[in-house]
């Protein structure tokens, strides 16, 4: 895997916490086939289990996690976060994904640089991601900003009923 030597300067996007305004138009996402392709999601069976995950676990103060809403000219775009916060090894994973018709414009990369100044605000030294080995654009996504492979897990996620092979890579603070 070469790292991209694409780099262009990407729009300023503004991450807002995840709030119940936000859960129709994920909702909408989740129903796309691209997104749920590109981004492996299965999405909730209905819109009120949807917003039973959000009472759950983002209005109850989960503390392992933390979500939010990708805005750009005041627009909802996205939606990232880090999950699995272990504050003792100061870990976490990175999720994210955007609006199918956003894509290819920068707002990811922009979300991605803003969840690592929020990682390193929290004092994380690492924040790890799996991403397919078939996504390139995920791939040159995160090694544009400073990803590292760590290895290749071999038929670690079952989807539609194939094993998938995924990238595991990683972010360090310095």
């Amino acid at each position: 895997m070469k790292k991209s030597t694409k780099r262009r300067s990407s729009p300023q996007v503004k991450l807002v916490k995840f709030a119940e305004r936000h859960l129709e138009l994920t909702w909408n996402w989740m129903q796309l086939k691209p997104v749920q392709e590109g981004f492996l999601l299965k999405p909730p069976a209905s819109i009120k289990a949807h917003q039973q995950w959000f009472k759950r676990r983002i209005r109850s103060g989960d503390k392992d996690s933390e979500h939010y809403a990708i805005t750009f000219e005041k627009r909802h775009v996205g939606n990232c976060g880090l999950k699995k916060i272990d504050l003792a090894q100061r870990t976490a994973e990175l999720f994210i994904y955007l609006d199918p018709d956003c894509a290819g414009r920068g707002l990811a990369s922009s979300a991605v640089r803003e969840l690592q100044k929020i990682a390193r605000r929290r004092g994380l030294r690492k924040i790890y991601l799996q991403v397919r080995i078939d996504n390139r654009a995920g791939t040159d996504l995160y090694l544009n900003n400073g990803f590292k492979l760590e290895g290749i897990l071999r038929r670690e996620f079952l989807w539609r009923g194939r094993a998938l092979d995924m990238y595991r890579m990683a972010w360090f603070t310095r």
